[in-house]
C-alpha cells in the first residue's frame, strides 16, 4: 500500500527453501541467519541499506526476524514484536524462523527512497 503519507508492505522470507510452497524465487528476504564461519556483526560498519527521509518500522506477523541496526546492534524478534530504524540509519533485516515463513509488515511515512550498500559489489 502506498499513498501520500504512508507505505505498508508485507515481506515474507524463508530460511529453508523447501518451506517455500509458492516456488517463485527464494523469497528469503535479508538472507537468513548468520552461517557458521561468518564474521561477527559490527554495527559500526556499512551494511544493508538506509532510507533518505522516512523512518521505517516492522511488525513481525509470523515466525521470527532479525534486525541489524547501525550503532545499535542486532535484535531478534518474534510475532507481535516491533523493530524500528530511524531516518538515515543503515539496517538489514532477515528471516529467522527455521521452519515455515517469516513475515513482517514494513511501514513508514511518505515516499520510500532506498539507498543500498554497494561495498564489494561486482562492477
Amino acid at each position: 500500500m502506498l499513498d501520500d503519507h504512508l507505505f505498508a508492505s508485507p515481506l515474507r522470507g524463508y530460511v529453508n527453501p523447501e518451506d517455500n510452497k509458492c516456488g517463485t524465487g527464494s523469497l528469503n528476504i535479508g538472507g537468513g541467519p548468520a552461517k557458521p564461519g561468518d564474521p561477527p556483526f559490527n554495527p559500526k560498519t556499512t551494511f544493508g541499506h538506509m532510507h533518505a527521509g522516512p523512518a521505517e518500522w516492522w511488525i513481525v506477523q509470523v515466525g521470527a526476524i532479525s534486525g541489524k541496526f547501525e550503532n545499535m546492534g542486532e535484535y531478534h524478534a518474534v510475532e507481535g514484536d516491533v523493530l524500528y530504524a530511524a531516518p538515515m540509519m543503515w539496517h538489514q533485516m532477515a528471516a529467522e524462523a527455521m521452519s515455515g515463513p517469516s513475515v513482517r509488515l514494513a511501514m513508514g511515512g511518505y515516499a520510500l527512497i532506498n539507498m543500498n550498500n554497494t561495498a564489494g559489489a561486482v562492477q
